[in-house]
């Protein structure tokens, strides 16, 4: 008899204000019991220490991310600590990198895509010893990660309503930026990497993005005017973003960050803020995947 997969499922109860209750009938219901067994952990990682759970992730073959593109992150680094594989179920407001590996967002396919799945590896991104699976930035996307954080709504309506607010706020600034051996000042309406294509919801800011080429994105966006802002989220919307005369788009191994410091940013999704300079590389297939 075929050894069963052992998951152990870190759903958090707080991301994308999503009722995450009927994850124990769904998992019950349709995940596959003659290929997996599972533990569901409700876990909030602001609050409860990693250490608490050693004994569970010790026995587990996959650690499934039940959350967004933050509880994905937070995962995937105990994935690296423990050497284990990272699974996914979206829970989150964007899911911006299970967007990209197209699984479903809906819970029953989601769990149907588990079923299926299969394990490869992936790159990641480091900023200093910080990790990224998908997209960091600053400027303006990073104000806005910032005072969504900060924020009551949650979901699409709380991140529209932060970008509204903060395109009448955001006060430019000029970053140092080291791409490989070539180094230029660059006025940072928004300046980030990306290993994946999509920010969330359905907009990329890196269209060609690939998870495992050994590479990553630099974005850098120019202040677009107030008339042109319709037809720059539309091009997000539909993956043509590259195409804009505002968005300069460069293939990096290696990259620094140079600025006001403390500086303001996001990774995947969730505010940070580092101090001046960010020394910032790519790992190539150093995170194993199961979708």
């Amino acid at each position: 008899m075929e050894q069963k997969t052992r998951l152990l499922i870190w759903a958090n109860p707080l991301s994308g204000g999503k009722n995450k209750k009927k994850l124990p009938l769904l998992l019950d219901r349709w995940l596959n019991k003659d290929q997996f067994e599972y533990e569901l952990i409700f876990w909030n990682h602001a609050n409860e220490k990693l250490s608490d759970y050693s004994d569970s992730i010790q026995k587990a073959d996959v650690l499934v991310a039940a959350g967004g593109d933050g509880t994905v992150n937070h995962v995937a680094a105990v994935c690296m600590a423990f050497e284990k594989a990272l699974g996914f179920l979206p829970f989150g407001s964007g899911n911006g990198l299970a967007r990209h590996l197209k699984i479903p967002l809906w819970p029953e396919n989601a769990i149907r895509k588990l079923n299926q799945g299969k394990f490869s590896a992936m790159d990641i991104i480091y900023l200093n010893d910080q990790l990224c699976l998908n997209i960091a930035g600053a400027g303006f996307d990073a104000a806005v990660a910032h005072s969504f954080a900060a924020g009551i709504r949650r979901g699409f309506i709380g991140y529209a309503t932060q970008i509204f607010k903060n395109l009448f706020t955001y006060k430019e600034y000029t970053l140092k930026v080291t791409i490989d051996d070539r180094t230029e000042d660059h006025k940072a309406f928004m300046l980030g990497v990306a290993n994946g294509s999509q920010w969330g919801y359905g907009y990329s800011i890196n269209p060609k993005g690939s998870l495992s080429d050994g590479l990553m994105e630099v974005y850098m966006v120019k202040k677009p005017s107030i008339f042109s802002l319709p037809a720059l989220f539309l091009k997000a919307r539909f993956g043509n973003l590259d195409t804009s005369s505002v968005v300069r788009i460069l293939q990096a191994h290696h990259v620094e960050l140079s600025g006001p410091s403390p500086l303001q940013m996001h990774i995947d999704g969730e505010p940070v803020v580092f101090e001046s300079p960010v020394v910032i590389n790519i790992k190539p297939g150093a995170l194993r995947v199961f979708y």
